[in-house]
């Protein structure tokens, strides 16, 4: 039997679906709502309530537990967990991760007798994580566009937009120099579960790194000049940046009481809607599709970056 198992991490829950290649069916699913599952994380909706309605953050520590949550439920339904050949997933956008020094050597020792959760907190520079709701980067984004004007839209395919991740940097630098100092790794949230997953600091994939505002599709790198802008020494914070179908690695030991093989691969996880436009048989020119949940998009292929000064956005595939 070859399973493959797919992970979502959305706005309001996390869904999990393994699918059977020889059938082409799927073969199990499973999900659980951070409200309901989570009272704890005091996020009725998926994130924190905040008295400034333009701020819009979550607590990492309610992924991680997530993940336990998730495959817990997976394992006493008799899910064959050892048959899983590779996992990915993918995430909703823009949120960033704020990691300290300790990062990967907390991944490194992570005991699987204790929860997830508790065992990363230490390692968080920052102890919550703006998500793509946050509205709070006004400022940062004039800034961006005075600067760079046309070209930042030319090249990293949006204006500089309050939601993305490079703004949201921006923000934190300025108004928390001390945490931005301690922090070794920013994370984008695909790229984080994917580093819980596979035991280590991870990459991030074309497609999520192309909704930050410091990617450059032209280049597929990060755009040295927009990010030195951004923040002071931030380059050296970001991820490896890498196609979407990359293996990154096995999966971490801790995950065998779930019941894991340790020869399970780890693939790159992707953001929520370049991953759609696969996943709804949208990915060639000539189809397009629509997503109605916690947002509403609107999304279809190009055979090359096309830029739309009006509405859209361009993201990598």
């Amino acid at each position: 039997m070859s399973l493959y198992l797919g992970i979502d991490v959305g706005t309001q829950g996390m869904k999990a679906q393994i699918i059977d290649i020889a059938s082409s069916t799927i073969a199990f699913t499973e999900s659980i709502s951070f409200g309901k599952d989570f009272p704890e994380f005091h996020s009725p909706s998926g994130y924190l309530l905040d008295p400034n309605p333009l701020t819009v953050h979550c607590d990492p520590l309610m992924w991680a537990a997530g993940l336990d949550l998730l495959f817990t439920r997976l394992k006493s339904k008799g899910v064959p967990l050892n048959h899983i050949q590779a996992i990915s997933g993918s995430a909703q956008q823009h949120g960033s991760v704020y990691l300290n020094d300790s990062f990967g050597e907390v991944l490194k020792s992570l005991r699987p007798e204790q929860a997830l959760a508790p065992q990363i907190a230490s390692a968080l520079a920052r102890k919550t994580a703006p998500i793509w709701m946050d509205r709070s980067t006004h400022e940062e984004c004039v800034e961006l566009n005075e600067k760079f004007k046309g070209r930042i839209q030319r090249d990293t395919g949006s204006p500089p937009t309050e939601r993305f991740t490079g703004p949201q940097i921006m923000r934190f630098y300025k108004t928390n120099k001390e945490e931005y100092n301690k922090t070794k790794h920013i994370h984008l949230v695909s790229s984080f579960i994917a580093s819980l997953m596979c035991g280590r600091s991870g990459p991030l994939d074309y497609s999520d790194a192309s909704g930050t505002n410091l990617f450059n599709l032209f280049t597929l790198n990060w755009d040295k000049e927009i990010v030195e802008f951004a923040a002071p020494g931030l380059l050296e914070k970001l991820p490896m940046l890498v196609p979407s179908a990359t293996i990154i690695g096995e999966i971490a030991p801790y995950y065998a009481k779930f019941g894991f093989s340790a020869k399970t691969q780890i693939i790159a996880f992707a953001g929520d809607n370049p991953s759609s436009l696969v996943g709804t048989g949208a990915s060639l020119p000539g189809t397009g599709g629509i997503s109605l949940g916690t947002s509403d998009t609107f999304f279809c292929a190009t055979k090359e970056p096309v830029l739309d000064t009006k509405y859209g956005h361009i993201l990598g595939n």
